[in-house]
C-alpha cells in the first residue's frame, strides 16, 4: 500500500530518521518566504458539494466489522471536515483531560478518491463511539472506552467493481492521565497437527485442525504493519499500533476543540457534512460577496460573508465600521440545506454530550434508551437549531 493511515512517508521520516546525522546544506542566498496556500472559500465549497457528498452516498458494505446501526448513527451525525486540512498533528498519543470526552466523533481523513492508488485502501473518515463497558473479548484497561475505526471505499468481492463503505474497527481506552491504550482482541486461531496414524489419516486427512483462542493485535494494526513491511521499512510490530493511537488522538482532540471554530453544516437526502473553520481564518473563508440566495419571501439576499473594517459617510460625519460578519446564516444552495454556526454566538455544539453506549443485553429499562442509529441525528439537529 502506497498510503494508509495519514502520510506513511512522513511518519517514517519523523520516526526513523536520525536527526543528528542529518546535515542541512547552508543557504547560499536568501530564500523568499513561501506564500500561504490559497484557502478554499465558502463559495468554492458550495460549488463542489456534489463531490463532497459522493462518498457519503455509498452503501454500507456487508463485510464491515462495525454494526450497521453504529454506521447509520455516525452518518446521520455527519462527517466533519477540517478546513483547511490540518498539516501538523500531535505525535504523542496523549489526550488533554481538561475537557469532557465526547460520546461520538467522526472526522474526515483528508483523502479524496483521486488520491487512492490501485490495490490500496485509504480511510475516508475516522470515527469513535464512547462505550460504558468493554466487551469480554478485549484485554482490560481502566478509563474511557472507545470503539474506534475508519470507513474505506472498497469492493465487497474480488470480482465486484461496485464501491461501498467498508467499516473496520478496533478499541481504545483513554486513561486518567490522557494516555491511550490500544486493546488486543481474543481471537480464534486455526491450528493444524499432522496425523501420523494411518487410520486417522484415512478418515480425517493428513492433518487434524482445531481452533484455540489467543490475544492478537486488531485487524487495523496488523494491516498497517503489513503495509509498512511491504515498503521495506524495519518494523518491530509496534509502529502500526503507535500510528493508530496518534490518528485516534488527533481526531479526538480536533473534535474536542470544535467550540473554538466556526461550523458550516450542509445537508441533503439525509447525509450531512460539516466544515470546521478556525476563527482566525473566517475573514478569508467568508470573503465571497457575490453568492446570493432567495429567501422564503422571495427576496434576494447575500449569504454570510465577512466585511472588513471601513469608513462610512453618515451625513456630515465619517463613521468607522469595525470588521464583522453579515448575511444569511441559514440558506438553501442547489438543494443543499446550509447552516452556519459561530461559537458562542448563534448555536450550540454537541461536543459536551458525553454519554457512553451500552450493549442491548445489558440494558434493562428500554423505555429510557435510544438506539445509536438515532443518536447521531439528534446531535446534528441540536447543532443545526439556531438559538435566538
Amino acid at each position: 500500500m502506497k498510503l494508509w493511515w495519514g502520510s506513511i512517508k512522513q511518519w517514517v521520516l519523523n520516526l526513523f530518521t536520525d536527526k543528528k546525522e542529518t546535515i542541512q546544506p547552508e543557504p547560499t542566498k536568501k530564500t523568499r518566504r513561501k506564500k500561504a496556500k490559497e484557502l478554499a472559500t465558502l463559495g468554492t465549497l458550495l460549488d463542489t458539494l456534489d463531490d463532497s457528498f459522493s462518498t457519503l452516498s455509498l452503501p454500507h458494505s456487508e463485510i464491515s466489522t462495525v454494526h450497521k446501526n453504529t454506521a447509520i448513527g455516525l452518518r446521520k451525525m455527519g462527517v466533519h471536515v477540517p478546513h483547511p486540512p490540518k498539516e501538523e498533528w500531535i505525535k504523542l498519543p496523549l489526550i488533554p483531560m481538561d475537557k469532557a470526552l465526547p460520546a461520538m466523533f467522526c472526522v474526515h481523513s483528508g483523502f479524496r478518491p483521486e488520491d487512492e492508488p490501485k490495490n490500496a485502501l485509504l480511510p475516508v473518515f475516522i470515527f469513535g463511539v464512547r462505550h460504558k463497558k468493554l466487551t469480554c473479548y478485549l484485554d482490560k484497561a481502566v478509563g474511557v472506552h472507545y470503539e474506534f475505526g475508519a470507513a474505506f471505499r472498497a469492493t465487497s468481492t474480488a470480482t465486484s467493481t461496485t464501491k461501498k463503505l467498508f467499516w473496520a474497527h478496533g478499541w481504545m481506552t483513554v486513561a486518567k492521565d490522557g494516555k491511550v491504550h490500544l486493546h488486543k482482541e481474543l481471537q480464534a486461531t486455526a491450528c493444524r497437527v499432522p496425523s501420523r496414524n494411518p487410520v486417522s489419516r484415512h478418515n480425517k486427512g493428513r492433518a487434524i485442525s482445531y481452533y484455540k483462542k489467543e490475544w492478537q493485535k486488531p485487524w487495523l494494526q496488523t494491516s498497517l504493519d503489513e503495509a509498512i513491511l511491504e515498503k521495506g521499512i524495519p518494523n518491530d510490530g509496534m509502529f502500526g499500533g503507535q500510528a493508530l493511537k496518534m490518528e485516534f488522538a488527533n481526531a479526538l482532540v480536533w473534535w474536542m476543540e470544535r467550540d473554538s471554530r466556526w461550523s458550516v453544516s450542509v445537508k441533503r437526502n439525509g447525509e450531512r457534512v460539516t466544515f470546521g473553520v478556525p476563527k482566525e481564518l473566517t475573514s478569508r473563508f467568508f470573503k465571497d460577496r457575490d453568492k446570493t440566495v432567495k429567501t422564503a419571501s422571495g427576496a434576494t439576499k447575500r449569504i454570510i460573508h465577512f466585511v472588513r473594517e471601513h469608513d462610512r459617510d453618515v451625513g456630515s460625519k465619517v463613521v468607522s465600521v469595525k470588521e464583522h460578519i453579515r448575511g444569511e446564516a441559514d440558506f438553501v444552495w442547489n438543494k443543499y440545506v446550509c447552516h452556519v454556526t459561530a461559537p458562542g454566538f448563534n448555536g450550540k455544539l454537541s461536543t459536551k454530550f458525553t454519554h457512553g453506549a451500552e450493549e442491548e443485553t445489558e440494558i434493562l429499562n428500554t423505555k429510557d434508551t435510544i438506539d445509536i442509529s438515532k443518536v447521531g441525528k439528534l446531535m446534528a439537529d441540536v447543532e443545526d437549531r439556531v438559538v435566538h
